[in-house]
């Protein structure tokens, strides 16, 4: 496998990864404090500095190559759930005013 062909499919399984989070993180830092333990091999710091000088670099050439998924995760992510109500709530507060 060519280095070209690693380098690629680091980048698609960073991207999807980042998908799944909803965003991508600025700093490598930042990427360990949001998943401490468990992440996928494409952002541990063994594997992307193989291919990217820096953090940096590596999710600048996510967000050139999958532009679209990165903003299909940040759409969804600005749809906010909306907020779920206590069905009993409006039960209690009725029977605690008789």
């Amino acid at each position: 496998m060519s280095k070209r062909g690693v380098k690629g499919r680091l980048l698609q399984e960073a991207a999807i990864y980042f998908a799944e989070l909803g965003k991508v993180p600025s700093t490598y830092k930042e990427m360990c404090d949001l998943v401490p333990s468990g992440k996928p091999d494409c952002v541990t710091k063994r594997k992307w500095t193989k291919h990217w000088v820096s953090w940096g670099a590596l999710t600048r050439d996510v967000n050139k190559h999958y532009k679209e998924v990165i903003e299909l995760a940040d759409s969804l992510e600005a749809k906010e759930e909306p907020e779920v109500k206590d069905p009993l709530e409006s039960l209690r507060a009725s029977t605690t005013e008789k």
